[in-house]
C-alpha cells in the first residue's frame, strides 16, 4: 500500500501516537498537533508531517498546512495525496504558478481526481493567460463533475477568452 501511493511508513514507536492524535483529532485539533509537536523532530518519519498538515487544514491554518506538506514531499517527492493537499491549497490561495506544477505532480504520480484537480489546473492557466489550455482542463473537470457551477463559469470564461462561442 506505502509503495502505490508514495506513502512513508511510520515506526514503531511513532504508529500508536499517531493513531492517538488521530482520535483526540476528531474532536480537539490543537491537542491532537500539540500530541505531534511532542513527538516530531527532523529524524520524524514523512507521514508525521503529513499528518501536522492535514490536521493545520483541518484546523484552518492553510498556510501552516502548506509548509508541512512541502517538508513531507521534500523527503518523499511521491508522496502523491502530499502533493494534491498542496497544490489544491496553493490554487486555493492564488499561488497559481506553484499550483501548477504541484497539481500536475499529484496527476503524475496517480491522484485520483473527482474533477477537483482539473478544475484548480484550468483555474491556473485561466490566470496565467492561457485559456486553450484552461478549456481543456474545464472539460476534462466537468466530464468529473458535470454538476459544478465553478468549472462551467471556468469554461465560459476560457472560451470567451477565445472568441469561442457559449456551450450553455
Amino acid at each position: 500500500h506505502g509503495e502505490r501511493t508514495g506513502r512513508p511508513k511510520m515506526t514503531e514507536s511513532e504508529k500508536p501516537i499517531v493513531k492517538e492524535a488521530f482520535e483526540i483529532g476528531k474532536t480537539d485539533k490543537r491537542a491532537a498537533l500539540d500530541l505531534l509537536y511532542n513527538i516530531v523532530d527532523e529524524d520524524s518519519s514523512p507521514s508525521i508531517y503529513y499528518f501536522i498538515g492535514v490536521l493545520h487544514s483541518e484546523a484552518g491554518d492553510q498556510e501552516k498546512a502548506m509548509e508541512f506538506f512541502k517538508v513531507t514531499l521534500d523527503k518523499v517527492p511521491s508522496f502523491r495525496q502530499a502533493a494534491k493537499r498542496l497544490g489544491i491549497l496553493q490554487a486555493e490561495a492564488g499561488n497559481f504558478a506553484e499550483a501548477k506544477v504541484t497539481l500536475l505532480k499529484a496527476l503524475s504520480l496517480g491522484a485520483e481526481d473527482d474533477g477537483a484537480i482539473y478544475g484548480l489546473l484550468a483555474l491556473c492557466y485561466l490566470n496565467s493567460g492561457d485559456a486553450a489550455t484552461a478549456e481543456y482542463n474545464y472539460r476534462i473537470a466537468l466530464k468529473r463533475n458535470p454538476g459544478n457551477d465553478d468549472w462551467r463559469n471556468g469554461l465560459e470564461k476560457s472560451l470567451k477568452l477565445q472568441g469561442k462561442k457559449s456551450l450553455f
